[in-house]
């Protein structure tokens, strides 16, 4: 009601809060949208107190709330009319109000492969292949313009034309790349570079009012960058950064690059002590072994051939087999009792939707995902929105008119015994390429592949370890697809270790209690090494728990011990 509005203003005066932020949006339909008499009543009641209002706008009606909340008197707007394009009487009233500011938070059009590139360092490696993925499917539909940056674009430019305050915003996470998109999108849409680079610096602090902040100038803070080329000339020149001082000190960026890209350094030390490990072997259990090799070359047949090795039922695929122990009762998996830290593997195809229709065509088992809470199933990520996004993104991305990209993607075979098997694209050549796990903290778990078994990690912080006690993350907002149609799929914090060209990749576990791998089925993945008595000398030192000590395993020799969430993991003799 406009009294709770009020109050609520009140509450927030005498907690010294100066914006008032309130959403005018009823997220298509699924939340009641503010009336106009509250949205009035809280402008006038923070308006009385000395504080300003900033007015969230919708992306099915906002030009016609724009023209309403200009009349009502509000300060500024998040995000800028994107549900069409302004008329004249938006302009009109623009200039009428010429204290009134915006933070438009322009969409991408999709990251550039120079963009992606200064990323991969950056972000964890699932989002960068997404991104990549993305790049390609446009590039395959003619790069195509992006009609929301396109409607962006045009009332950007005429808001600006009309003397509108215009700001930035990423409508991200904080993170350091986002304002440099956006300033190159201001470009693009008409701004000159000067202009652009005020908005984020001088009329954001303008706006914010912080007095001390927003230029370079007797009396205010020393916060700026040095670059080795002209903004001006080029604004993707931002990026050519080669100082930046804080309070008038120079940032050591070298020294926090090292710091993110290697934790502490301890990591680093102990992993150079440690004789390279190489993936041998994914020991699976199965009421028919000879069967279930029998699948994997039908499936994967550029890639993976029938054998037998040590005495068991085999497939080679790369330098990995694929080895299968016969039980007398199915194994259990996720369908049929606890999960345990293995999820799955799977291999890289050139064309994974090409797969998936042969896949169809030879008659095996699609494991289907959801595409959204409220959604269906379906074989490939590529069927889904792009992004991997929340239902609270599906939910926006529906309303921009988004589709599925149908290009690439990653989908699941449901194999012999139930055997969960992924098909992912990537690279232009068929191969095994990786174990997917799940651990409770993956940072953690990251930290104990590299400290005791060697692994490596890619550049980018899905990936590299974190310092001690800094590795257990909060967990992101579920994502779809997902073979749980509710609450979704946690997909974050999450990174993976390599060793050799095999991705031992890490999904959470939110809470824990996975199973031991065990009798499951996946029962164990070996690693061979070159000399095992000092191996296990060192492992035991390290305090690591055995399973199985040194012991005769057919003419080799093995041990077992347990990794992270109770996963078994054989190391194999190999001279």
């Amino acid at each position: 009601t406009p009294e709770e509005g009020r109050q609520h203003v009140r509450e927030l005066h005498a907690r010294r809060v100066h914006f008032v932020k309130f959403w005018v949006d009823d997220r298509e339909a699924t939340v009641p949208k503010l009336k106009p008499e509250v949205y009035r009543a809280i402008i006038d009641e923070a308006h009385k107190n000395g504080m300003e209002t900033l007015a969230h706008l919708s992306r099915t009606s906002a030009l016609a709330d724009a023209k309403d909340l200009l009349k009502s008197g509000v300060d500024g707007f998040v995000h800028t009319v994107r549900d069409r394009d302004v008329d004249d009487e938006y302009i009109v009233l623009v200039k009428a109000h010429p204290k009134v500011w915006t933070g438009p938070n322009v969409p991408s059009p999709g990251e550039t492969e120079e963009e992606i590139d200064r990323l991969a360092e950056t972000l964890p490696s699932s989002t960068i292949t997404n991104m990549r993925r993305e790049l390609d499917a446009r590039k395959a539909a003619g790069n195509r313009p992006n009609p929301l940056f396109e409607l962006h674009c045009r009332n950007l430019k005429k808001i600006h034309d009309a003397g509108m305050i215009i700001g930035l915003g990423t409508d991200a996470t904080g993170d350091g790349f986002g304002p440099h998109q956006q300033i190159a999108y201001y470009v693009r849409c008409g701004f000159t570079a000067a202009e652009a680079i005020q908005a984020a610096t001088f009329v954001n602090a303008r706006i914010l009012g912080l007095t001390r902040m927003g230029a370079v100038a007797a009396g205010k803070e020393a916060d700026f960058i040095v670059l080795d080329a002209n903004p001006l000339e080029n604004i993707a020149n931002t990026h050519k950064i080669n100082k930046v001082y804080l309070r008038g000190e120079e940032v050591d960026r070298n020294a926090l690059r090292a710091k993110f890209l290697a934790g502490t350094g301890t990591v680093a030390q102990s992993r150079s002590k440690i004789t390279p490990m190489h993936v041998h072997h994914v020991h699976l259990n199965s009421v028919n072994p000879k069967a279930a090799a029998e699948y994997y070359p039908k499936a994967f047949s550029a890639s993976a051939v029938t054998t037998t090795f040590n005495g068991y039922e085999a497939i080679k695929t790369g330098n990995v087999y694929l080895l299968f122990t016969k039980v007398d009762r199915p194994p259990q998996t996720e369908l049929n009792g606890p999960q345990t830290s293995v999820w799955h593997f799977g291999w890289n195809t050139p064309d994974s939707r090409k797969y998936n229709e042969r896949f169809r065509a030879m008659g095996l088992t699609i494991a289907q995902m959801w595409d959204a809470a409220d959604g269906k199933l379906v074989d490939m990520s590529s069927d889904t929105l792009p992004g991997l996004p929340t239902q609270e993104q599906i939910l926006e991305l529906r309303a921009k008119g988004v589709t599925p990209t149908r290009q690439g993607g990653f989908g699941y075979l449901r194999g012999p015994d139930d055997a969960l098997i992924e098909n992912a694209q990537a690279g232009q050549v068929e191969r095994f390429n990786h174990i997917h796990m799940y651990h409770e903290h993956p940072l953690c778990a990251i930290e104990w592949y590299v400290m005791h078994l060697g692994a490596t990690v890619p550049p980018n912080p899905g990936g590299a370890p974190k310092p001690a006690g800094d590795c257990k993350q909060p967990y992101a907002p579920p994502t779809w697809p997902s073979f749980a149609k509710f609450p979704g799929f946690v997909r974050d914090p999450s990174g993976a270790v390599f060793f050799d060209d095999i991705s031992i990749s890490i999904r959470p576990w939110p809470g824990g209690g996975l199973v031991s791998t065990r009798g499951h089925i996946v029962d164990h993945w070996a690693l061979s090494v070159s000399d095992l008595t000092s191996t296990v000398a060192r492992l035991k030192s390290e305090g690591i728990k055995f399973l199985e000590d040194i012991h005769p395993w057919g003419n080799m020799r093995a041990a077992m011990i347990e990794g992270p969430d109770r996963v078994a993991i054989e190391l194999v003799e190999v001279q």
